[in-house]
C-alpha cells in the first residue's frame, strides 16, 4: 500500500479545506488517475469526478457525432465506471 499521510488542497478552495489522502493499493493508482483525482482521494471526491466525467462523455451527448466519436465516448464511460467501481469496492470492502 502506498502510505498517503499527505494532504492536498482542492483547486479553488480555501487553505482550510484540506483533504486527507487515504492509503490505497498501488494497483488502484491508475484508476484514481483515470478519474482525474489525486491517488488516495476520498470516495466522495472520486464520486464527484465520476459524475463530471460521465456528464462529459455520456454517449447520449454524441448522438449527432461520428460513429468513431460515439464509440470513444462509450469506451470512456466504461473506463470511468470500471475505475470508480474498483475504488469504491476498495474503500467499502477492502477488496478490488
Amino acid at each position: 500500500y502506498e502510505n498517503s499521510q499527505n494532504t492536498f488542497q482542492q483547486p479553488n478552495s480555501n487553505k482550510q479545506n484540506k483533504v486527507y489522502l487515504k492509503p490505497y493499493p498501488l494497483s488502484l493508482k491508475n484508476d484514481f488517475l483515470k478519474l482525474g483525482v489525486t491517488p488516495g482521494s476520498p470516495l466522495e471526491i472520486c464520486k464527484n469526478a465520476q459524475i463530471q466525467l460521465l456528464k462529459k462523455y455520456h454517449p447520449d451527448k454524441f448522438q449527432n457525432a461520428s460513429q468513431q466519436e460515439k464509440d470513444k465516448a462509450t469506451i470512456m464511460c466504461s473506463l470511468v465506471n470500471e475505475s470508480f467501481a474498483k475504488i469504491k469496492s476498495w474503500y467499502e470492502n477492502k477488496k478490488i
